[in-house]
């Protein structure tokens, strides 16, 4: 009986990727969940995603961004008070899910900011943050 190991490239990629500095860092503030409002609001956001995850379809994304991306933002503005509603409505591949993405900081911005009761997110650390943020997709 013999047993087959993967090969040699699978162990590297896999070592190339756990190597990988984040692109989000932690900010210096704790965010503790009794001291939430909840008022989210993004300011002037641009975010572009690397020309790896860009869509190749024409003008899907729109024009090229930093980094030589598509962008999937370019000035977005808007903002939810404590305990408002907000519907983010659009085709596919408008760029709603990058936006809820920004508010765990799943991704930072390119350009201006998001914020939670006024305080950009980067202001926080990413584990205090995920605490008081939930995302519920609408994938099964």
């Amino acid at each position: 009986m013999s047993i087959s190991l993967p090969p040699v490239a699978l162990y590297r990629r896999i070592f190339t990727l756990l190597d990988r500095e984040p692109e989000v860092r932690d900010g210096p503030m704790v965010l503790l969940p009794g001291t939430v409002r909840g008022a989210v609001a993004l300011e002037s956001v641009w975010f572009p995603y690397p020309r790896a995850h860009a869509r190749t379809a024409e003008g899907a994304l729109g024009a090229a961004g930093a980094g030589g991306g598509e962008l999937a933002a370019r000035g977005v503005e808007f903002a939810v008070p404590a305990g408002g509603l907000c519907a983010l409505v659009g085709p596919s591949g408008a760029g709603k899910t990058t936006m809820l993405h920004l508010m765990p900081r799943f991704h930072d911005p390119s350009a201006g900011r998001a914020t939670l009761d006024g305080v950009d997110l980067r202001a926080y650390s990413l584990q205090s943050l995920h605490q008081v943020i939930g995302l519920v997709p609408q994938e099964p």
